[in-house]
């Protein structure tokens, strides 16, 4: 799967998959056969980690929209702060990557493990690696969701 989009004339989005063809130095076989480990690497591969104190949640490529927000009724992951929103910021799976869509009144920080800090307000950002998120201010003493792909 490498994306989801909205085609011209229709209500639903439609998946788009990337197809990776032999190259010209390999025989040209419509069929390959996948151990399971090798199918297991592809699955981890399109798999996004987040976990906040002890609870975790494994997101996988066709889970997303991934909500969070406040709004328990519509948010995967509830945020029980005053500084997000209903439906503060959802992460969809775009392109082979996991990306994070703030679109929220407070905006959203992304902090990846080997850089600074971003801060989203109405903007995507790619989650790659390792990182935290927080909700409506920078990290100190607030609501952190860590990430891993």
């Amino acid at each position: 799967e490498f994306d989801r989009v909205q085609l011209k004339g229709t209500h639903e989005k439609s998946l788009i998959y990337r197809l990776h063809w032999e190259s010209a130095t390999h025989s040209h076989n419509a069929t390959t056969v996948m151990s399971v480990h090798d199918i297991s690497q592809q699955l981890e591969r399109n798999k996004l980690t987040l976990w906040v104190e002890e609870d975790q949640y494994t997101v996988l490529a066709d889970q997303t929209p991934f909500i969070i927000g406040r709004d328990k009724q519509k948010a995967h992951l509830h945020v029980d702060s005053n500084l997000a929103s209903r439906d503060h910021c959802r992460i969809t799976f775009q392109r082979g990557k996991f990306v994070l869509v703030d679109h929220s009144t407070n905006g959203t920080y992304v902090n990846p493990i080997d850089a600074e800090a971003i801060y989203l307000r109405r903007a995507e950002y790619p989650l790659t690696g390792e990182g935290a998120i927080t909700i409506g201010q920078p990290q100190q003493g607030s609501y952190v969701i860590h990430y891993n792909t």
